[in-house]
């Protein structure tokens, strides 16, 4: 009884509500809008952008047969084709931030890169487990896309709250905004 009254107060369809339910640990929002629908998608549009990028530079260098350090060239590799388009994806579409120089980007990018860091090890960790525990390289690339995608949803939040935020001189300029009704 209780469900159905919610869902009727929404105006949603039940697979509707389902789907947003669904989304809300990832966008850790109470409340899932249109706009919020749309973000989710293109947030996971360019994770899987990324990581298409990453399982296909990996499988490049896995073919050139480096030996015993194969695995862990072939993820480094992948690692950083698709740590750097992922971040201007972020950057452009997702956060909306516009860097003022060169020197602004680059230590947003360090910044970025180091809140990857635990991600990176949660998706090299699985992609290593399966490698070993399978022995087979669809399935060690079958860890990398598990990996990558609990690491990205991880990354979202971390990238909202510490690197793509506005400086303190925009958040005074909105509040002033806000004050003087303009």
């Amino acid at each position: 009884m209780r469900l159905a009254a919610i869902l009727s107060n929404t105006g949603l369809p039940v697979w509707k509500y389902v789907l947003a339910m669904g989304t809300l640990s990832l966008v850790g929002s109470a409340r899932i809008t249109f706009s919020g629908m749309q973000l989710i998608t293109k947030y996971a549009f360019f994770a899987l952008i990324a990581t298409i990028t990453n399982i296909l530079c990996q499988d490049a260098i896995h073919r050139l047969h480096l030996g015993h350090y194969d695995l862990y060239l072939s993820m480094a590799g992948g690692t950083l084709a698709g740590l750097w388009l992922k971040y201007l994806l972020d950057k452009k579409y997702i956060f909306f931030f516009k860097t003022h120089s060169r020197i602004q980007d680059g230590q947003k990018f360090v910044l970025y890169s180091l809140m990857g860091v635990l991600t990176t090890c949660l998706f090299w960790g699985i992609e290593i487990i399966f490698d070993f525990a399978f022995e087979s390289i669809k399935m060690r690339y079958a860890g990398a896309v598990i990996g990558l995608g609990l690491g990205y949803a991880i990354k979202y939040r971390l990238d909202k709250r510490f690197v793509f935020v506005p400086s303190t001189e925009a958040k005074n300029f909105r509040v002033d905004a806000l004050n003087s009704g303009g």
